[in-house]
C-alpha cells in the first residue's frame, strides 16, 4: 500500500485529522505529510476546513462533515462555542436580531455557520443556517422568524376547487347572457321586419309567425331556472369561501403574535382622503397588500400594516406614510418606535425630502427601516 492509499484509509477510519497525525502514522516529517494531504485535496479525495488548529487546517473525506465538531469544537473560544450551540439548536438565526458578539462569532466559525441572503423589498436580509441543514430545511424556520404564515395543503386545495367552481359559474353566466342577447337580437330583427324597417323575404316573417307561443314560454321558464341555479351556486361558493377563510384568519389572529399586534387598528373601509388614495395607488402598483390602516392626520399622515412581496413570500411590515415637504429624524424616530413596539420591520413612505441626519440614522440606529419616496 502506497502513502496515498494509507492516508485515505487512515482518514476513512479516523475521520477528520491533522497533518501531525498523518506524519506520525507514515513516519514522515509534518511538511511532507502536509504536501501529500494537499495533493489529495487537489484531486477531490479530501476536503479542507476553514478553521485552523495552530497553523494547520483539518483534513477530512467528503461525507464526514458531521464529524468535524469532534475535532474542531474544543479549539473554539467561549464566544464561538456559544454561537455554535445556539445555531445548532435553532438551525437558523436572523443576523440583525443577534447581539454584536454572536454576530462576529458566527462569521468566525465558517465551517459550521453558512450565510443565507434573503431579499426583502429590494434590501438584503442576512440569516445563518447550521451547516448540516439544507436551505430547504431552514426555509420554513426563516419564514416563521419573518412572520410568514403558510396555508395548509388542504386549504389550498379547497380554495382552488372553489375558484374553479366560481370560474364555471362565471362562464355559465356569460353563456346565458349570450343566449339572452341573441334572443333579444332575434326579437328586434323580427320586430323591425314587422314594422317594415327591413326588407326580408316573406318566408322569414312566415316562419316567425309559426313559432309556438307555448314553446317560447317554456324556454323563458328554463332561462329563469338557470338564473336561479346560477345565483344559488354563487351564494354557495361565497358561503364555502367564508367557511374556509374565516376560521383560518381567526386562528391566525389567535396564534400569530404579529396579527395580535396589528389587530388594534384594523378597519374594513378606506377613508375618503386624497393622500390615502395616492398611497393606495402606490401599493397597488407594487403588489403591496393592506392588512389594516389608521388615518393619523387627514391628508397628511397614515399608518398601515401591509404584506410586502418577497422571494420567500409575503412579509408583514409596519408602514408610516407622510405627506410632508421635508421629514426629519423626529419623523423617522416616531415611526421606528411604533414599528418596534409591534416587533415589525418598517416601511417609511414620504412625498417630500428627508434630512441628511435622518438618512444617516437609517444606516445606524434604524437599519430595519426601508425608506421610499413616492
Amino acid at each position: 500500500m502506497d502513502h496515498r492509499d494509507k492516508i485515505l484509509s487512515f482518514v476513512r477510519v479516523r475521520g477528520p485529522i491533522l497533518p501531525a497525525q498523518i506524519a506520525k502514522e507514515l513516519n514522515q516529517n509534518q511538511m511532507v505529510a502536509s504536501a501529500m494531504l494537499s495533493e489529495a485535496v487537489g484531486s477531490g479525495e479530501l476536503k479542507l476546513s476553514n478553521a485552523k488548529v495552530g497553523s494547520s487546517p483539518v483534513y477530512y473525506m467528503p461525507g464526514q462533515e458531521d464529524r468535524l465538531p469532534d475535532l474542531l469544537y474544543k479549539y473554539l473560544n467561549d464566544k464561538e462555542k456559544k454561537a455554535f450551540e445556539l445555531l445548532k439548536n435553532k438551525s437558523a438565526l436572523q443576523d440583525r436580531a443577534l447581539d454584536p458578539v454572536t454576530r462576529v462569532a458566527l462569521r468566525q466559525i465558517k465551517d459550521f455557520a453558512v450565510p443565507v441572503d434573503v431579499i426583502l423589498s429590494g434590501k438584503k436580509e442576512v440569516f445563518w443556517r447550521y451547516y448540516l441543514k439544507s436551505e430547504e430545511e431552514v426555509t420554513p424556520i426563516i419564514k416563521n422568524i419573518l412572520g410568514i404564515q403558510e396555508e395548509s395543503i388542504e386549504q389550498k386545495n379547497e380554495i382552488d376547487q372553489l375558484q374553479r367552481q366560481r370560474e364555471d359559474i362565471q362562464r355559465q353566466k356569460k353563456e346565458l347572457q349570450g343566449l339572452k342577447d341573441a334572443q333579444k337580437n332575434e326579437e328586434k330583427l323580427f320586430s323591425d321586419t314587422a314594422l317594415g324597417t327591413n326588407n326580408f323575404p316573406n318566408e322569414i316573417i312566415h316562419d316567425k309567425d309559426k313559432l309556438n307561443h307555448k314553446e317560447m314560454q317554456k324556454d323563458n321558464a328554463k332561462d329563469a331556472l338557470k338564473d336561479d341555479d346560477l345565483h344559488s351556486k354563487a351564494n354557495k361558493f361565497k358561503d364555502a369561501v367564508k367557511k374556509i377563510i374565516s376560521p383560518a384568519l381567526s386562528e391566525s389572529k389567535h396564534n400569530n403574535p404579529v396579527d395580535k399586534q396589528v389587530s388594534e387598528f384594523v378597519d374594513t373601509g378606506f377613508p375618503k382622503d386624497e393622500f390615502f388614495d395616492y398611497v393606495h395607488n402606490y401599493f397597488v402598483k407594487n403588489n403591496i397588500r393592506i392588512i389594516s390602516h389608521k388615518l393619523l392626520r387627514k391628508e397628511s399622515e397614515i399608518e398601515f400594516t401591509v404584506m410586502v412581496p418577497s422571494s420567500v413570500g409575503e412579509l408583514h411590515y409596519y408602514c408610516r406614510a407622510k405627506n410632508k415637504k421635508k421629514c426629519n429624524e423626529g419623523d423617522l424616530s416616531t415611526a421606528f418606535f411604533s414599528a418596534n413596539s409591534k416587533k415589525l420591520p418598517i416601511l417609511f413612505l414620504t412625498t417630500g425630502e428627508v434630512t441628511k441626519k435622518a438618512i444617516d440614522l437609517t444606516k445606524t440606529e434604524f437599519r430595519s427601516m426601508t425608506m421610499k419616496n413616492i
